[in-house]
């Protein structure tokens, strides 16, 4: 599931790369290695190749992503939230939703609130103009947060209704509602991001 997350949250923010004098196969070389280590729970190494990465395309969000996501995964939070502020799309919601559940982790509870509403506030406005299933999935967490459990059950039956024919979106959509429905509010917007 932590790679689909990675993938959601990258489509979502709009991961891109303006390679500039290293191959796009050198810097995916360097991020395999990343993910090889990764895997294996060798975090030094693997940090030594996610900043190979990163040095080789210092545009790609997606391997800055992945270096927020180790540092989660080695409960550096702090770290990660610090690092998030290096992609390049950091205006988008995806963004703050996760920057202000990190804040949230390391208890910056008043930075946390003001990163979680806005996000949420620019959801809502999306989901007046057409939503895609990825800001569905993280709305739902922040709807969960900020709303009434009705209301929150009024948009996941919505969101499930209006992806009813996309099996991919309606499993995220699922997903979403199975984490409603287990945890707690603030535990919700942690599974969303991996944060344990």
């Amino acid at each position: 599931m932590r790679k689909v997350l990675i993938v959601i949250i990258c489509i979502t923010i709009g991961c891109k790369s303006k390679n500039s004098h290293f191959s796009e196969k050198t810097c995916l070389s360097y991020n395999n290695k990343y993910v090889e280590f990764a895997s294996r729970n060798q975090v030094d190494s693997a940090l030594f190749y996610v900043n190979k990465s990163i040095k080789c395309d210092r545009s790609n969000d997606f391997y800055k992503l992945e270096k927020v996501n180790l540092l989660v995964n080695n409960m550096e939070y702090e770290k990660a939230s610090n690092y998030l502020d290096e992609l390049t799309s950091n205006n988008n919601p995806v963004y703050k939703m996760f920057k202000g559940t990190l804040l949230l982790k390391i208890q910056k509870n008043e930075d946390a609130y003001g990163f979680l509403k806005e996000a949420h506030n620019e959801f809502n406005n999306i989901k007046n103009s057409g939503v895609d299933y990825n800001s569905a999935f993280y709305s739902l967490g922040l709807d969960n947060y900020f709303e009434e459990a009705y209301q929150t059950e009024v948009s996941v039956s919505k969101y499930k209704q209006l992806f009813k024919e996309d099996l991919y979106a309606l499993q995220a959509i699922e997903y979403a509602e199975s984490l409603i429905k287990t945890h707690d509010k603030v535990e919700v917007l942690y599974k969303m991001f991996n944060i344990n």
